[in-house]
């Protein structure tokens, strides 16, 4: 479908080096014009590529280029290539002669690349690969234009929340955020009207960018996500846990760095902030950050980047790990004093026992989430779940609950 222009504009780009283009024309306020072959100037021999790159070009729509090209006196080829905003929206490959019926090693002729409109364009490449000596090039000349701007009608159940016009055509709305509304949270921006769905419809985020390419609504998508609260370990198994001390409720953070580690505020939500403990005994076990598979370990009596062996003391809700260096017991610690300057997590010359010290679970779900564009219609009930089987993301890891029963499998 032709997309509507408030004007049109032409910009050439003439070679002058194998690093150079001088503009002509009409081009968007902030381009910036980058142009680099590996071989000569505009020639392109076998194995050589010119490429010339187009970007802040504003989501304008680009509605045609030309490549202005000659060859040698009998062979040429090669292969152009035009990616708008990362994607190939057009490829051009042949010997010269097949493009005009002729080769030609005096004149330079259009050959066209790209003859439909691509809307909201911020990038654009055009590229050549040399297949056969040799594809010359003198020019590029591209024609485009502004599109026109378009509105965003956004609804909060039933009621307009507000509209967001395009300050110009392609430049997108930015999308806000809402806050949730009793159990709901609010998910982000549909397209389509839902009131009880158990599959999440498209969404676009809140604080993104949405480039509409018509005027359009979107409802304010809100998900209701019943849990269960996180939970200490009380059996030894092997799994994904956050370390934490339960009365400061802080918990174990990142890597080792220097001997030491860092602790964070205890949040169930953030997968950076766990870890994957592996018991092969109920008195041993190896620690790794389970985002990153970093193994946690020692060296002396200071932490690093190891796959140490640690010893484990459990006892209810408690679970606290340590090692021996030097014929004395050095318990993993959040939060150590340093030099009178600043706390961190590291080891602390002391005895196992009785501690704060927690492996913590994530939140697991308990039922099917439901999705509504209408939170506040008595209609819209919470949908349950007729499985026992919960799938809870760690980075790399899967956690795999079934009817109980925890497995971690690699995702």
């Amino acid at each position: 479908m032709k997309l509507l222009l408030i004007f049109l504009s032409v910009m050439t780009l003439t070679i002058q080096d194998k690093r150079t283009v001088t503009a002509d024309g009409t081009w968007p306020y902030d381009i910036q014009m980058d142009y680099y072959n590996t071989g000569n100037k505009g020639s392109v021999k076998a194995k050589d590529t010119a490429t010339l790159t187009l970007s802040h070009l504003d989501g304008i729509v680009i509605e045609k280029v030309e490549a202005y090209v000659r060859s040698n006196k009998d062979a040429g080829t090669g292969t152009f290539t035009v990616t708008a905003n990362g994607e190939v929206v057009a490829t051009k490959e042949g010997p010269y002669n097949m493009w005009f019926g002729a080769y030609n090693n005096t004149d330079f002729q259009p050959l066209t690349l790209l003859d439909q409109p691509i809307g909201g364009v911020d990038e654009l490449v055009v590229q050549l690969i040399g297949l056969v000596n040799s594809i010359h090039i003198e020019k590029y000349v591209i024609y485009w234009g502004a599109q026109t701007p378009k509105t965003v009608t956004l609804m909060q159940s039933y009621e307009v929340y507000t509209t967001l016009t395009e300050e110009s055509g392609g430049h997108g709305v930015t999308l806000p955020e809402l806050p949730g509304f009793a159990d709901w949270q609010f998910v982000g921006w549909t397209p389509t009207q839902v009131w009880e769905v158990i599959e999440q419809p498209q969404v676009y985020a809140a604080n993104t960018v949405f480039r509409p390419t018509e005027d359009c609504t979107l409802w304010a998508l809100y998900g209701s996500f019943p849990e269960t609260a996180p939970t200490c370990m009380t059996q030894i198994e092997s799994g994904a846990y956050m370390y934490v001390n339960r009365d400061l409720n802080i918990v174990l953070a990142d890597v080792p760095d220097g001997g030491m580690m860092a602790y964070a505020p205890l949040d169930a939500s953030n997968d950076q902030l766990y870890y994957y403990v592996d018991f092969v005994s109920p008195d041993t076990a190896y620690i790794a950050h389970a985002f990153s598979l970093t193994p946690i370990g020692y060296v002396g009596n200071e932490l690093t980047v190891a796959a140490s062996p640690w010893l484990v003391y459990h006892e209810g809700e408690e679970t606290l790990f340590y090692m021996i260096y030097e014929n004395k017991p050095y318990i993993l610690w959040l939060n150590i004093w340093h030099s009178h300057e600043y706390f961190y997590a590291g080891l602390l010359q002391a005895e196992p026992g009785p501690s704060p010290m927690a492996l913590m679970t994530a939140p697991m779900s308990c039922g099917q989430p439901t999705y509504t564009c209408h939170p506040d219609t008595e209609d819209v009930e919470q949908v349950s779940a007729p499985s026992r089987t919960y799938s809870v993301p760690f980075g790399p890891f899967e956690l795999i609950i079934n009817n109980g029963k925890k497995e971690l499998r690699i995702r």
